[in-house]
């Protein structure tokens, strides 16, 4: 039970990272692409206000990482239970997994691709080409492997800690699956 909770919990951090990696690939190319080919300043000259334009990209760019954490949601629960059926390592092992589980880690997943767009966002919002963007999201990539590192080497994660917007889903995740709410 112990090693399909860490399973459980591993493939929701690399779906984690699948949202971050859907966010920055598509704010790149939105902003910082729209920008290089001076896309960007053809629909500025729509009667169309910033704010609509930049709602407008959150949107789209949101919409599509809560299209990328249900997606990968479902093939972390399918992978799983394949596993569990086909290979004599899970024989025994309890998969506690229920719809109030799964609802509640897919609405944390929502809430991280609302954060992680915005993040994305504002970063490229700064660069001026493709590539000057890519540099600068690079470390929000990185972010969401902290966690995935720290309990993968026991570091404990505690409340001080849980300020931090990637952890604090991390740590309610982790507790999620290991307590099977």
């Amino acid at each position: 039970s112990e090693l399909v909770n860490m399973i459980l919990f591993l493939g929701i951090v690399f779906s984690m990272m699948a949202i971050s990696l859907t966010a920055i690939y598509g704010v790149t190319d939105s902003i910082a692409g729209e920008k290089e080919r001076g896309t960007l300043e053809t629909i500025l000259t729509f009667p169309i206000k910033s704010k609509e334009l930049i709602t407008g990209k959150y949107l789209a760019i949101t919409t599509s990482c809560i299209i990328t954490s249900i997606i990968s949601s479902i093939l972390v629960v399918v992978s799983i239970t394949f596993s569990k059926n086909h290979y004599s390592v899970f024989d025994g092992a309890i998969l506690n997994l229920n719809v109030t589980t799964m609802l509640l880690i897919l609405l944390l997943m929502i809430s991280y691709s609302f954060f992680v767009s915005g993040l994305c966002i504002a970063i490229a919002s700064f660069t001026r080409s493709y590539k000057e963007a890519q540099s600068a999201l690079t470390p929000v990539s990185m972010m969401t492997m902290i966690p995935m590192m720290m309990n993968v080497m026991e570091i404990s994660l505690n409340t001080k800690l849980s300020f931090i917007p990637v952890i604090s889903h991390t740590m309610l995740i982790n507790d999620i699956v290991t307590l099977g709410i």
